[in-house]
């Protein structure tokens, strides 16, 4: 997988929230506690106050076309081995109810990264700037 490919991906889940999360799920973002393993406090978590919940999974669903085994990489490299799956989002993952295993979405794996632009990320989703810079 080629980074273009991942933050393409990345992308397409971010707008998808914009889209579909309602503006009290977006007002919850806080980055300051943003804590991408916490499933409170992750981006998703914040939003809808736990990421195990079926309103998170709604809006993963809408935008997420990737999927990972791992988190909390600090890297892009170490991505490349842990996608599993490229599908559309009826993947099985998604259909075995993922959110309860070791599956994380594109967003989530990205806002793990070392050198990821978390701060951006919730500005934009806020309507607080206007161009998303990943």
């Amino acid at each position: 997988m080629k980074k273009e490919e991942f933050l393409a991906a990345v992308e397409k889940e971010i707008i998808s929230i914009k889209e579909n999360a309602t503006t009290e799920e977006i007002g919850n973002l806080d980055f300051t506690e943003l804590k991408p393993a916490n499933s409170d406090n992750c981006i998703y978590g914040q939003m809808t106050g736990s990421c195990n919940n079926l309103r998170s999974k709604d809006l993963m669903i809408k935008g997420c076309t990737l999927v990972f085994n791992e988190i909390c990489f600090s890297d892009f490299d170490t991505l490349t081995d842990n996608v599993i799956s490229v599908e559309s989002n009826n993947s099985n993952e998604w259909n075995r109810g993922w959110r309860y295993t070791n599956y994380f979405s594109a967003l989530e794996t990205y806002i793990s990264l070392d050198d990821s632009n978390n701060e951006n990320v919730i500005a934009f989703l806020k309507g607080e700037v206007k161009e998303l810079e990943l």
